[in-house]
């Protein structure tokens, strides 16, 4: 395999997933061995992957990849040892796992630390993290509707852009953020709440975005924000 050095950290991740994924599959390479995570790293992962052996600053990287790994639920200490240092698959790893290394995703950003409400990151983090961005979307949107409908005390039927305008709209809406001082500010946040339904949620219901996992990062925590000021309101 040729790869440029240092490896990065998200390399790391899917090369200790992959060589993981070898100790515990029947008829892996090392279906034999311990998967000890330090072995994986300094031995089997240059042996797998016919490169060098790890640099020191290399293997800082790796270490941190695989507490990375085991807190966003990838992998999970041996049931079956004692020694904190045996790594296992979860089901959200092998799913990865069985992908090829180039088609393997694997976000870079901590989805629970951006994100503060409850509500909002326990519909999407397993979906952030299996790379189904899309859905993830979609879901966080389909969170604010019901939010703005409960609230406004809206029936099931409204939905979308006319949700917003029903409830928001300046003239005739029933909900009003506090902090709007001027007639342009309460516009402002009517059309801040109709554009991200038609801009984000709309499209990903008649076609396929393609969004990666630092832009969906961005869009959730724009709807953690906006979920806030709902409830100012």
């Amino acid at each position: 395999m040729s790869v440029s050095r240092p490896l990065p950290k998200e390399l790391l991740k899917k090369m200790f997933l992959k060589v993981l994924y070898e100790h515990e599959r029947p008829g892996g390479r090392y279906s034999k061995h311990g998967h000890d995570y330090n072995a994986i790293i300094r031995e089997k992962i240059p042996e797998f992957f016919n490169i060098p052996t790890l640099s020191k600053d290399e293997y800082a990287e790796a270490l941190r990849a695989v507490f990375e790994l085991e807190k966003d639920g990838y992998i999970m200490q041996d049931p079956t040892q004692s020694s904190n240092v045996f790594k296992v698959l979860t089901d959200r790893g092998r799913r990865i796992v069985e992908k090829s290394l180039e088609d393997m995703k694997l976000p870079s950003i901590d989805i629970n630390e951006l994100l503060t409400r409850d509500d909002l990151r326990e519909k999407v983090v397993d979906d952030y993290l299996a790379g189904d961005y899309e859905t993830a979307i979609f879901k966080v949107f389909k969170l604010l509707e019901e939010t703005v409908r409960a609230k406004a005390n809206q029936p099931p039927t409204a939905i979308g852009a006319k949700l917003m305008s029903a409830v928001f709209n300046p003239s005739t809406g029933r909900l009003r953020h506090p902090d709007a001082q001027t007639p342009g500010e309460v516009e402002g946040f009517h059309l801040l709440m109709r554009g991200a339904i038609m801009w984000f949620k709309s499209p990903i219901g008649h076609r396929t975005v393609g969004y990666d996992d630092t832009k969906t990062a961005q869009v959730l925590a724009f709807v953690n924000l906006l979920l806030d000021m709902v409830d100012q309101c």
